[in-house]
């Protein structure tokens, strides 16, 4: 059984490599998905700390950052895209991003 950790939650100290490094060694964590949006440095940092805490955990195999870089106003059903608005971007469902993570974690490896 493939254990996975989400990235970007509370509950963890993304600022230190070995709080981050302990955390996923006690739970054998095989794969990481950051959800963290790089959009400054300390954000920046935290990425590049869990890719640290990933090599010095030893049980870390796989890791992938999500870039999400669309911002959504709900509340007023608007959403704002990076971008001079001619070029061409796609949207990933979150369905279906869901059935490929998954079935990714079937692979024996990632390339």
């Amino acid at each position: 059984m493939v254990v996975v950790a989400v990235a970007g939650g509370t509950g963890v100290d993304y600022t230190s490599i070995d709080a981050l490094a302990k955390v996923l060694k006690r739970y054998l964590i095989d794969t990481i998905i950051s959800t963290i949006k790089i959009s400054n440095d300390e954000s920046s940092r935290v990425q590049l700390n869990l890719i640290e805490a990933a090599e010095k955990s030893g049980t870390v195999k796989r890791r992938h950052p999500l870039c999400i870089s669309v911002i959504v106003d709900v509340e007023n059903m608007k959403a704002a895209i990076p971008g001079d608005g001619n070029t061409p971007i796609v949207f990933t469902y979150t369905v279906d991003m869901a059935k490929f993570v998954a079935a990714s974690l079937e692979l024996p490896k990632w390339l």
